[in-house]
Order: structure tokens, then sequence, then C-alpha cells
């Protein structure tokens, strides 16, 4: 399991937190098993991710919640 993820919303919101290909590729270099990859967002679609054995789950959105001072 993989978890793409920091505690700043600005970071949840940028493009880094999301699942790439580039990200994928390097995961399924692991072949023992099948890997689940939790991000904000990702820019593969599941036809190149499954055959790479990466599935993708969306973060929940009680992450992104934040508390105002």
């Amino acid at each position: 399991m993989w978890l793409i993820y920091k505690t700043e919303l600005d970071f949840l919101k940028s493009r880094d937190a999301a699942l790439t290909l580039s990200f994928a590729e390097r995961v399924a270099e692991q072949k023992d098993k099948r890997h689940l990859v939790f991000a904000s967002a990702r820019f593969v679609p599941n036809k190149m991710l499954l055959p790479l054995g990466v599935e993708y789950a969306p973060l929940p959105f009680a992450l992104y919640r934040f508390e105002k001072e």
C-alpha cells in the first residue's frame, strides 16, 4: 500500500499529490504483489495501471478538512 500525502492543503491540491504513470512504474518494480495507491488524483487511466499491478484509490475527503483559527 502506498500513500501520496502531506498534511498541507496546498500540496493536496497540487499536481504533485497525484498518481502519475512514472510513480506507478516505480511502484510496479516490486513485482511480488499488487499495489494500492492512495492519492488525491490520478493522471493515468486504469487500463494502464492494471497491467502494472497498481490500483488507485482516492483519498477520503475528510483529509482535506482543516480548522480555521
